[in-house]
């Protein structure tokens, strides 16, 4: 008996909370297809074919994708949070700290929103290849000031 995929089912309306849920939690079409029951090109044919199921993995996705962005500036920049502590005598207070900004968190996102300016190796075309002398030109210069100095 052939699989029942869940656009055969009566309740596949539901099942796309349930797919939209799998995507925020970060999983991949393959995993999602396999939670699904379904091969990799059903699951595929599915996104070409509904558009509903195509909405709901981007939909799910795109939460996910805000909270590491939010969560990534947060450790960028640097924040305050309260942090629950017990005191020596048993009690719960609320302590106010602060989380230093993180270089690595910098790093990433100068080099991902600014990458002109942030790569680690300039990319040269064109217009700026030539802004700079072969070495073997600046010992000649060198050189050359040099003997007009004696």
């Amino acid at each position: 008996m052939p699989r029942q995929t869940i656009y055969e089912k009566e309740d596949w309306a539901n099942k796309l909370d349930l797919i939209k849920g799998w995507a925020r939690d970060g999983l991949t079409n393959n995993q999602i297809a396999h939670n699904m029951g379904i091969s990799k090109d059903t699951f595929y044919q599915y996104q070409k074919k509904y558009s509903d199921f195509k909405e709901a993995l981007k939909t799910g996705k795109e939460v996910s994708d805000y909270e590491v962005e939010n969560a990534l500036y947060k450790n960028a920049t640097g924040f305050h949070y309260i942090e629950e502590q017990v005191t020596n005598s048993g009690n719960v207070v609320e302590v106010r700290k602060y989380s230093k900004p993180q270089t690595t968190a910098m790093i990433y996102w100068l080099k991902n929103r600014k990458p002109a300016n942030w790569r680690d190796k300039p990319k040269i075309n064109k217009e700026n290849r030539h802004q700079t002398k072969p070495l073997h030109d600046m010992l000649e210069t060198l050189r050359d000031d040099n003997n007009d100095r004696d």
